[in-house]
């Protein structure tokens, strides 16, 4: 709805994947489709490693496991001994809470290693981004719209680069969280999400790994 998308479900229901699918579907040949998909993937809680049975929303798997083949994580490697344990019947009764209290500290344990690492990751490409972006400063981008907040908007390049136009470049408009927009005071145009506009790329910062872009100003610049 914040797009301009209608869906017919309710906010207080409860969401079925189904209706996600459903969703996807209806918007898959959109132009916007990766916004709206990682929207609605940033709706859902994030997932971690449990020994507790919370099904697969995904899958709509009342019943869920899996473990990848050559092994290559620590949560791979319990899941194969405990289903080989299962399998084998050689599960003691009297080690049984030990052992599950052993395997909700390292699942928890492998979740924030997990999060660390992508963190790591995402780290690294975007100091990279910065780097390699030094030589298009002050050059024209044609850029998409994908976040924003009172901070600011969040924009992508084509190819897939992401960018931050912060809230001081943005003086003559005005945030509306109903709407999820920056609406302009004056001639009340609109910056949506989804929306393709033109900036300049202003500075980059290895040190904070952004890229700060501003809208297109009456100069006369190569556009990229």
């Amino acid at each position: 709805n914040k797009m301009g998308y209608e869906f017919s479900v309710a906010p207080e229901e409860q969401i079925y994947p189904s209706q996600i699918e459903a969703i996807l579907d209806e918007v898959r040949e959109d132009e916007n489709y990766p916004i709206i998909e990682n929207l609605l993937l940033r709706a859902m809680p994030k997932a971690y490693y449990s020994p507790s049975n919370l099904h697969h929303f995904g899958l709509a798997s009342e019943n869920y496991s899996h473990l990848t083949s050559p092994i290559r994580r620590y949560p791979d490697l319990i899941a194969q001994r405990a289903i080989k344990k299962e399998l084998d019947n050689t599960f003691d009764s009297t080690e049984q809470f030990p052992l599950m209290i052993k395997y909700s500290d390292d699942l928890m344990h492998c979740s924030k290693c997990e999060v660390n690492a992508e963190m790591c990751e995402r780290a690294v490409d975007n100091l990279k981004a910065a780097e390699y972006f030094e030589q298009y400063i002050g050059e024209l981008f044609d850029v998409k719209v994908v976040s924003m907040d009172t901070y600011g908007i969040i924009i992508s390049l084509d190819n897939g680069i992401q960018g931050f136009i912060p809230k001081r470049e943005l003086s003559d408009y005005e945030f509306s969280k109903d709407g999820y927009l920056y609406l302009h005071k004056k001639s009340k145009e609109k910056i949506r999400l989804g929306q393709t506009m033109t900036c300049i790329l202003k500075d980059t910062s290895r040190l904070k790994r952004t890229l700060q872009f501003m809208p297109e100003e009456k100069v006369k610049v190569k556009k990229i």
